[in-house]
């Protein structure tokens, strides 16, 4: 197992370099710093493209320039029994809030795929972050921290008990299999289901990154695709989503299923979906997390 750990640290690395070279040939504008607050000043701005005009962007112009501004409200995921709201911010974050019941929730995700989540019920809070180097969790006063490239089953065993009697924990993964079972497909609700792939993994369900590459996936190997959204926007998100997913499988068919290296085809998985939904939103506009 240690003479496969180069070769695979490597192809990680390789993949994130890889997104982050298909935002910049896409002209997407280099976000901020990311050492924003909670607090931190928001603005309604989208993302720049730098591209020349076409159609959609002044449909996207169009689009932007009716909605008030501040944060925007979005409809109520029925599935989920959620109401999200959304908005960018000054550090190049996209922020996603959504509450329903006694669950909170808060996403921040910026253009490398790195994000944090809060996960807020009665008396009890969860943060998880996550990048292309470690992930933290943090829990009350209690936090541990796992490197991306060592993925040790002991550090793991550590989150899961960490996690194991949260009840923000069990509210989210509810109202994230809720959208799924509901084949939900709006933005927003992508972005919780996106989330509970890292959520249940660190959880103990080493199941979930794979059902929610699949099931992000279906709509491109069956080409069809949600209504209301841009056509062209889409159409980029569905083909990446799916190869994406089909990359997921080439790299856990490399090895055993007793072989802990197979948790970093699901990182690097992750990474890119994040990356590939943060692009979505500077195409489509902030009002199409809906």
């Amino acid at each position: 197992m240690r003479r496969r750990v180069p070769r695979v640290l490597v192809v990680l690395l390789t993949c994130v370099a890889t997104v982050g070279g298909d935002l910049s040939a896409a002209g997407v504008a280099p976000a901020g710093p990311t050492g924003g607050t909670r607090g931190a000043a928001k603005t309604n701005e989208l993302p720049q493209t730098g591209r020349e005009t076409t159609d959609r962007d002044r449909l996207v112009g169009a689009v932007k320039d009716r909605q008030p501004s501040g944060r925007q409200s979005m409809p109520r995921r029925r599935a989920a029994d959620l109401v999200f709201s959304g908005t960018t911010t000054l550090d190049g974050a996209i922020e996603i809030e959504g509450r329903g019941g006694e669950l909170a929730i808060r996403k921040r995700v910026m253009q490398d795929g790195s994000f944090t989540l809060d996960m807020e019920a009665s008396k009890d809070k969860v943060t998880v972050g996550f990048s292309s180097r470690a992930i933290t969790i943090r829990r009350d006063r209690k936090a541990i921290t796992l490197p991306i490239g060592d993925p040790r089953e002991d550090d793991l065993d550590k989150a899961r008990r960490l996690l194991a009697d949260s009840r923000a924990v069990r509210l989210f993964r509810t109202a994230a299999a809720a959208a799924v079972d509901a084949e939900d497909d709006g933005l927003s609700a992508v972005a919780l289901v996106a989330s509970d792939a890292l959520v249940g993994f660190l959880s103990g369900d080493v199941g979930a990154p794979g059902r929610v590459a699949r099931h992000l996936a279906r709509r491109g190997r069956v080409k069809t695709r949600p209504a209301g959204l841009q056509q062209d926007c889409y159409r980029e998100w569905e083909q990446r989503v799916m190869v994406a997913s089909y990359d997921w499988e080439s790299c856990v068919n490399d090895f055993s299923v007793w072989n802990p290296i197979r948790n970093l085809c699901a990182l690097r998985w992750l990474i890119a979906i994040e990356t590939y939904w943060f692009s979505l939103i500077g195409c489509a506009g902030i009002g199409s997390i809906i």
